[in-house]
């Protein structure tokens, strides 16, 4: 819930500790599997949470172990699939495992493995940790996602001012907005309460054409009520 989530967590600097560090993969040897065993597949064959969680804890440690002994996965998809999971279990622990066995090349060069890392850490209340993969990411002119996720992290979290500068910066690096990324803009907008900045939200969102979307227009009747 969002209130659970107005404070910085306090376990913040021991889970950016935890985090994997950039390197240039010294001491291991990439090697590509098609099927890694157990297969990420089986996660979604189990049916209730705990059962889920227990098999994506068994694949991450089979591929804790393969880097162990110096193997290195090198599939977006694995990983994809993986953060995927991670994020609808709210499994941030097991999503700080797999993003420690991510190459660092995989982290700056594939949108779609740091979008989900960005969208994990931000939905579970780690803004700045998401913010901080974010940054190193070199393709996230080319689509919304991540900056919609940490935008809606910040929200969220009630860093309202940080949600709308992040808005700001989306629109001068060229980043067009989508229909998820007004609702979250508009919610931070509410947050701080001002009607000017409000107002030209609501111009933008005209202009991008999505004036008579209903998912837009019922944050934008929330953004004006709170505005006053």
């Amino acid at each position: 819930s969002s209130s659970s989530m107005k404070k910085k967590p306090r376990h913040h600097e021991q889970l950016k500790q935890r985090q994997i560090q950039d390197n240039n993969n010294n001491g291991f040897t990439s090697l590509s599997f098609t099927k890694p065993s157990p297969t990420p597949i089986l996660i979604g064959k189990q049916t209730n949470h705990r059962t889920k969680l227990e098999a994506l804890d068994s694949v991450i440690t089979d591929l804790e172990t393969s880097a162990q002994k110096g193997i290195r996965i090198s599939e977006p998809e694995i990983f994809a699939s993986l953060l995927e999971t991670c994020y609808t279990l709210r499994a941030i622990d097991h999503g700080v495992r797999v993003h420690r066995l991510i190459p660092a090349y995989l982290m700056r060069d594939n949108l779609g493995v740091s979008s989900k890392l960005v969208r994990l850490y931000a939905s579970c209340g780690y803004a700045q940790v998401a913010h901080e993969v974010f940054d190193r990411m070199s393709k996230r002119v080319s689509s919304a996602f991540a900056w919609n996720s940490l935008i809606s992290g910040y929200a969220e979290s009630g860093q309202y001012e940080d949600a709308m500068a992040l808005y700001f910066q989306m629109a001068e690096e060229g980043v067009k907005p989508d229909r998820f990324t007004f609702p979250r803009v508009l919610k931070a907008c509410g947050g701080i309460g001002s009607i000017q900045i409000g107002e030209a939200i609501h111009r933008d969102l005209v202009k991008e054409g999505f004036g008579d979307d209903v998912y837009v227009l019922n944050a934008l009747v929330d953004m004006y009520a709170k505005c006053g």
